[in-house]
């Protein structure tokens, strides 16, 4: 399941070459709001939870 914290992937390989892999940072009415916690000043993007593909693992800030 699909979570904040999760690292995904998008099922478009067209999209995926360009977006890698991408951490969830919140969840609201089917859409996934992504990004990358390594890449600060780089926009966050939208993506229907039902295209995204979960990648094993999570990203925690608490871990750190």
């Amino acid at each position: 399941m699909i979570q904040k914290g999760s690292k995904v992937r998008h099922s478009d390989p067209e999209i995926d070459d360009a977006a890698g892999v991408m951490i969830v940072f919140q969840i609201a009415n089917g859409f996934a709001l992504c990004g990358y916690p390594d890449r600060q000043g780089q926009e966050l993007q939208n993506y229907a939870v039902a295209d995204l593909v979960l990648i094993s693992g999570s990203f925690s800030s608490k871990s750190r």
